[in-house]
């Protein structure tokens, strides 16, 4: 059983298990709140619906925790036009949110730390059901009739298809200072990946990559001769006021 009592002040308290007169609510027209007991509310049945203002959970201790358990599953429905719905994340935590596996660890972490964001996942991870994980490249194709110096955009880029023109040329990467600059919010260990493939006309006609200020490769000398791919893995060494890279090539076999 329950009761609503009109007091002073457009004040309304709402209680229930009468006589008992325990109060469960308090709703106070002068701040348009509703104040709930220490021990909370639960809601049964036919649930609650808010509207217009939405809702808000506040709460002085450390730590507030809301449970939803459904015996049939629930669903979590976000409704609006394109960009009204939105999960906020607050800035600069190491773990600014977690879901977990219920008696188990972390499946994904949310760490929002300044220049260091990352989502990640302590489980192993794989796609099923045909579905590919897919990487957008950008295409740069050069055909200078001289040495190529390639720019930090083409190497991001992914694909560059270099034709010597007629001769052997000796392109040369970014400086790492270019390379780190490019990167946004880079750390040490950053890594990418891009590829340079000779589309030469001719035989005779290779390119040699050379190295930017304060760039090293693994092997030192690479060449690549006509339809054969340089395959480059980017690697930061150093960030800050020592800007250093270093890259692992591997040539692939010509046709």
């Amino acid at each position: 059983m329950g009761e609503f009592k009109d007091r002073e002040n457009g004040r309304l308290d709402i209680y229930v298990n009468k006589p008992c007169d325990t109060l469960v609510g308090r709703w106070d027209d002068a701040g348009s709140d509703l104040t709930l007991p220490t021990n909370g509310l639960t809601i049964t049945a036919g649930g609650m619906t808010i509207t217009d203002g939405g809702l808000t959970i506040t709460a002085c201790s450390s730590c507030i925790k809301v449970d939803v358990t459904l015996n049939c599953g629930a669903d979590l429905i976000f409704t609006g036009t394109t960009g009204q719905s939105q999960i906020l994340l607050t800035d600069n935590l190491a773990d600014s949110l977690s879901v977990l596996i219920s008696g188990g660890s972390d499946f994904l972490v949310f760490k929002t730390t300044d220049c260091s964001e990352v989502l990640s996942s302590a489980v192993d991870r794989k796609f099923t059901g045909g579905n590919m994980l897919m990487t957008k490249r950008t295409v740069t194709t050069d055909s200078t009739c001289g040495n190529n110096t390639w720019t930090i955009a083409e190497f991001l880029g992914g694909l560059m298809l270099r034709d010597p023109v007629g001769s052997d040329r000796t392109d040369v990467t970014p400086t790492a200072a270019l390379i780190v600059a490019g990167i946004p919010c880079a750390t040490v260990d950053d890594t990418f990946e891009a590829t340079i493939v000779n589309i030469a006309n001719g035989n005779c006609e290779n390119f040699t990559l050379a190295l930017g200020t304060d760039v090293t490769m693994i092997p030192a000398t690479q060449t690549a001769e006509r339809n054969e791919q340089l395959h480059l893995i980017v690697r930061l060494t150093c960030v800050g006021a020592c800007e250093k890279v270093t890259i692992y090539g591997s040539v692939s076999a010509g046709t």
